[in-house]
C-alpha cells in the first residue's frame, strides 16, 4: 500500500456513508445483519455484490478480476455521487479497497480492514496466503470461473493476466 492521504471528511453530523465490501465467495447479502444496526444509527449503507460473485455469478468469466471489482464499488462510490465515505473490506475486499483507495481518494474519508488481507505495493492476494499455492492455483484451474474459486484469485491487478499468462501486481500509484 503507498503512503499518502484520503482526502475526504465526514459529511457535517457526523453520519458517514459506509460501503461494505465482501469477501471472495460472498456477495452483498453477507452483511444483512450488520446493515440494519448501521442504518438505525442513521448512515446510508452500501452493499454490492461483485461482478461473478454472489447473485451475480452469472457475470463470471476469465476477464473478470481485481480491475473489475475495483471499478463496480468506484463507480459504485462516483454514480452515488458518494464523499466522505467509511470504505471497509473483509477479507479479499482488503486488497480491493486498497486499489479503491488509490483510484479515488477524494471520495473517502477511511479505509477499514475487517479481518482482511492488507497488501503492499506490488503484492496481491495469493501472495498474502498462508495456505499452499500450488493447491490454491489449482484449485482455480479446475473450478473456474464463476465457481469456488473466481479468476481474480490468480490475477494480481489486471485483467490481463487471464489472457496472457502473467500474473500483474496491485500497483498504488499516487498514494493514500
Amino acid at each position: 500500500m503507498a503512503s499518502g492521504r484520503l482526502n475526504a471528511q465526514v459529511p457535517s453530523g457526523g453520519k458517514a456513508p459506509i460501503v461494505l465490501v465482501h469477501a471472495a465467495w460472498h456477495g452483498g447479502w453477507c452483511w444483512k445483519k450488520v446493515v440494519p444496526l448501521l442504518r438505525a444509527r442513521g448512515h446510508e449503507v452500501y452493499t454490492p455484490t461483485l461482478t461473478g460473485l454472489g447473485e451475480r455469478a452469472h457475470l463470471a468469466h476469465p476477464l473478470v478480476g481485481l480491475d473489475t471489482h475495483v471499478e463496480d464499488i468506484v463507480n459504485l462510490l462516483e454514480c452515488e455521487d458518494l464523499k466522505g465515505v467509511v470504505l471497509l473490506g473483509h477479507s479479499n475486499g482488503g486488497t480491493l479497497v486498497t486499489g479503491i483507495a488509490d483510484r479515488v481518494p477524494e471520495r473517502l474519508a477511511h479505509v477499514v480492514y475487517l479481518d482482511a488481507f492488507v497488501p503492499e505495493d506490488g503484492q496481491a492476494t495469493i501472495d498474502l496466503i498462508t495456505f499452499p499455492r500450488e493447491a490454491w492455483e489449482n484449485r482455480v484451474r479446475t473450478e473456474g470461473h464463476g465457481g469456488s474459486s473466481p479468476a481474480f484469485s490468480l490475477c494480481r491487478g489486471t485483467s490481463s493476466c487471464a489472457t496472457s499468462g502473467r500474473s500483474p501486481t496491485m500497483q498504488t500509484g499516487s498514494g493514500w
